[in-house]
């Protein structure tokens, strides 16, 4: 945070060609860092949501009912509630789980959700500055290759009308 605010604003028409495209290579880098970054927080966060509507269906008049518990992402097996749930374990990070209730559960799930929309928040703000920043750096490199190629036809003319104007 303090080298980004210590980060001057720079005239990009004043680059050189290839310091617009060091500068853009950067920004290509950090914009493919960020949008990752947000494809893995939004997957974690939809785990979350995934497993706050899967408590949200459960409830204590559940005991005894059968259900399909997942072994693996394709593997379940039957099974049966306790007569005495009223709750589940819920997993908090690096193998532990804490028993909570339904409610308390949905509130936890509901809380990781709402962390992550932030965190997701966070990093929407830089990364749609730096998208704009490397299309402004792109588009200035599609000029200067306008402008170099009209350049060199405007060589080439006045080469050309010069030799005409010889061969007479």
């Amino acid at each position: 945070s303090d080298l980004v605010s210590r980060i001057m604003e720079v005239d990009i028409s004043t680059l050189s060609f290839a310091q617009l495209n060091s500068i853009k290579n950067q920004l290509d880098q950090e914009v493919q860092y960020l949008a990752t970054a947000m494809a893995k927080l939004k997957a974690v966060q939809q785990k979350f949501v995934a497993s706050k509507d899967s408590v949200s269906k459960l409830s204590s008049d559940c005991a005894g009912k059968e259900i399909l518990l997942p072994l693996t992402s394709s593997m379940y097996v039957p099974a049966r509630f306790a007569s005495h749930s009223n709750g589940v374990l819920v997993d908090i990070g690096t193998g532990y789980f804490v028993e909570k209730t339904f409610d308390e559960a949905c509130a936890y799930f509901d809380r990781k959700i709402d962390f992550l929309a932030k965190q997701l928040d966070d990093i929407q703000g830089p990364l749609l500055g730096k998208s704009k920043n490397r299309d402004a750096v792109a588009s200035m490199m599609r000029l200067r290759v306008q402008q170099l190629a009209a350049a060199q036809a405007q060589l080439k003319g006045s080469a050309g009308g010069s030799s005409a104007t010889a061969k007479n």
